[in-house]
C-alpha cells in the first residue's frame, strides 16, 4: 500500500511535465517565467507576423551643365533620384516614374528621355531632361515617384529655364562701347616735358578683357576666339597679343573669361600738347548652333597722350 501511493505521486508529478512545457513560453508568443530557471527568470520570445516595418525616403536633384538648376531653353538637364530605406541602405533595382508636373492642357516645358529607370545598385536613377524653346523665364517643376508595398514615396526639383538671349561676345570695360553718345573708352596719358626729338615715340600696354555667353547668358568654356585691329585712326601704330602681332586667338578659360595684350605706340606731342588715337578691335569666334554660325564682336578705346609743362 505504501510504495502504491509513493507511485500514484511520482505518476501526477509526470503528467503534469507536458502541461507546463519545457520553452516557457505561452500560445500568445509573450515572454512568461521559466519555472525551471532560478528566480523565475524571463525568457526572450521570437517575435511573430511580417517583421519589422521599413520606410522610405527619395531624393531628386536637377542639374545642367553649369551644375545648378538655373538652365537655358534648348538645354540638357540630369535628373538624379536617390531612393533609400529609415536604416539608411539603398534600394537597388526599383522603377521610378519621372515627370512634369504641371496644368492639365498646358503644354510642355520639357522632354524627358527615358520616363522609367530603376534604380542602380547605389539606389540612384538618372535620366535627361530637354528643355523646350521658351520667351519668358519659367519654373518647372520634375517629380520622380515609385510605389512599394503599396505606398507611394516621392520627390520634386524645380528648374529655372531661362529665356534665350543670343549667342554674343562682351568685352568687359569700365564704360560700354555702344554708349548712347557714341564715346569709346578714354585712356588718358600724361607725361611730363618729354622731348619729342628725344623720345618720338611712346609705347602704351593695355590689357583686354572679353566674354563669350551662350543663347542663355551663360558663359561659354574653352571657346577659340580670334583678335585682331579693325580699324586705326590718329598718330600711332597698335598690335594685337605682341609687339609687331596684328591677329592672335585666344581661348576662353574654364569660367567664359578671356585675355589679351593691346599694344600702341604713338607719337610723342609736343611740351604742351597731345595726341589722340582711335583703336577699334574685332572679336571673332563660332556660336553653339549646329552648324555654327560665326559670332563677332568690337571694342576699342580713345588714348589721349599729353605732354605737359613741369
Amino acid at each position: 500500500m505504501r510504495f502504491f501511493k509513493i507511485t500514484l505521486v511520482f505518476l501526477v508529478v509526470l503528467g503534469l511535465l507536458p502541461m507546463t512545457g519545457c520553452g516557457g513560453s505561452d500560445s500568445s508568443g509573450a515572454n512568461v517565467e521559466d519555472p525551471l530557471a532560478p528566480g523565475g527568470t524571463t525568457l526572450p520570445q521570437t517575435p511573430t507576423g511580417a517583421g519589422t516595418v521599413l520606410n522610405y525616403s527619395m531624393t531628386l536633384s536637377t542639374l545642367g551643365s553649369s551644375g545648378t538648376s538655373t538652365v537655358g531653353a534648348n538645354s540638357t538637364v540630369i535628373a538624379t533620384a536617390t531612393l533609400k530605406d529609415n536604416n539608411n541602405r539603398v534600394i537597388s533595382g526599383q522603377p521610378i516614374r519621372f515627370e512634369e508636373v504641371k496644368d492639365p492642357g498646358e503644354a510642355a516645358a520639357v522632354i524627358i528621355t527615358n520616363p522609367v529607370v530603376p534604380t542602380s545598385s547605389e539606389g540612384t536613377a538618372t535620366t535627361m531632361v530637354q528643355t523646350a524653346d521658351t520667351t519668358v523665364n519659367k519654373d518647372v517643376v520634375i517629380k520622380a515617384s515609385t510605389s512599394i508595398d503599396g505606398r507611394s514615396i516621392s520627390s520634386v526639383s524645380i528648374l529655372r529655364v531661362v529665356r534665350s538671349a543670343g549667342n554674343y561676345i562682351n568685352f568687359i570695360t569700365t564704360s560700354g562701347t555702344s554708349d548712347p553718345d557714341g564715346n569709346l573708352n578714354k585712356l588718358n596719358v600724361t607725361i611730363v616735358a618729354v622731348d619729342p626729338v628725344a623720345a618720338p615715340r611712346y609705347n602704351i600696354l593695355q590689357l583686354v578683357t572679353f566674354e563669350v555667353l551662350d543663347k542663355n547668358g551663360f558663359d561659354r568654356t574653352l571657346v577659340p576666339v580670334k583678335l585682331e585691329l579693325f580699324n586705326l585712326l590718329g598718330p600711332c601704330t597698335v598690335s594685337i597679343g605682341s609687339p609687331g602681332a596684328a591677329t592672335e586667338t585666344v581661348t576662353t578659360d574654364n569660367t567664359g573669361l578671356g585675355i589679351f595684350s593691346d599694344y600702341a605706340t604713338i607719337n610723342t606731342p609736343p611740351i604742351g600738347s597731345e595726341n589722340s588715337c582711335s583703336i577699334i578691335y574685332k572679336a571673332t569666334a563660332l556660336d553653339d548652333s549646329v552648324p555654327p554660325k560665326e559670332l563677332f564682336s568690337y571694342g576699342g578705346y580713345i588714348v589721349n597722350l599729353k605732354n605737359v609743362r613741369p
